[in-house]
């Protein structure tokens, strides 16, 4: 069985997209079993990530009393509002930025 070249340059194109075609379908095939086997590997040496996030982040319940199985922020320590300066200071000068 002998592969014959193609001789018009219809079919040179055919078999150019039918190469490119190829070549793509084994870059996608390679990329996802890359990616399945990082995530396999990063699950395995994180197994316990749950234990690295704050435990006053979530509510622990499960979901089944009126929850809906949607954890909520509970808040707590974080980040605070600045505080704003009182009426009284500034000696009741505005500035605008108009000269």
């Amino acid at each position: 069985m002998s592969a014959t070249l193609p001789s018009g340059p219809y079919e040179r194109r055919s078999a150019g997209l039918r190469r490119v075609r190829g070549v793509t379908k084994w870059t996608l095939v390679g990329s996802a079993a890359s990616a399945l086997v990082l995530g396999l590997g990063y699950a395995h040496a994180l197994p316990d990530l749950a234990s690295l996030l704050p435990s006053h982040a979530f509510d622990g319940g499960s979901g089944g009393s009126g929850g809906g199985g949607v954890t909520q922020y509970t808040g707590g320590g974080g980040a605070q509002a600045p505080s704003l300066p009182s009426a009284g200071s500034g000696g009741g000068h505005t500035s605008t930025g108009a000269s």
